[in-house]
C-alpha cells in the first residue's frame, strides 16, 4: 500500500464527505478509493469513518490523523517545489564589488550564484 497516496483519498474523503465524490474527483473508480480507506484503517488498526448509507463522517482518531495528513502532505508539496526550484536555479544579475583596483581582472569577473554556476560578465 502507498500510505501517501492513501493518505491523499483518505483526505479527500473526509473533505468531500462521500467516497463517490472523493472518486470522481481523483478520477479513480469508487471501489479503489473505499478499499485504500479500508486498507489505511486496517493498516493504522483505528476506524477513521463513520459511514451511514447516506453520509461520511470523521472519527475523533480521523479527525487527528486529518489534521496530520495535511500537515505531511503540504510538507511534502514544499519540499517538491522547493528542489524543483533549487533545480532550476535563480535568475537574475550578479553585482560585486572589487575592492582592489579600479582595473578589470579575472578575479573580479567570475560571479558565483547561490546554485554553484559561475559567471563571468565582461
Amino acid at each position: 500500500m502507498d500510505r501517501i497516496q492513501a493518505m491523499q483519498v483518505f483526505v479527500r474523503v473526509a473533505e468531500a464527505g462521500s467516497f463517490i465524490q472523493a472518486a470522481q474527483t481523483l478520477s479513480l473508480p469508487a471501489s479503489t478509493v473505499t478499499s485504500s480507506v479500508k486498507n489505511l484503517e486496517k493498516y493504522l488498526q483505528v476506524r477513521l469513518l463513520n459511514r451511514t448509507t447516506r453520509r461520511v463522517s470523521l472519527t475523533s482518531e480521523g479527525a487527528q490523523y486529518l489534521a496530520q495528513c495535511r500537515e505531511i502532505l503540504e510538507l511534502i508539496e514544499h519540499t517538491e517545489t522547493s528542489l524543483t526550484d533549487s533545480v532550476n536555479g535563480h535568475r537574475g544579475v550578479c553585482v560585486s564589488i572589487c575592492r582592489v583596483a579600479l582595473h578589470t581582472s579575472s578575479s573580479c569577473q567570475t560571479c558565483k550564484t547561490s546554485t554553484g554556476a559561475t559567471r563571468i560578465s565582461t
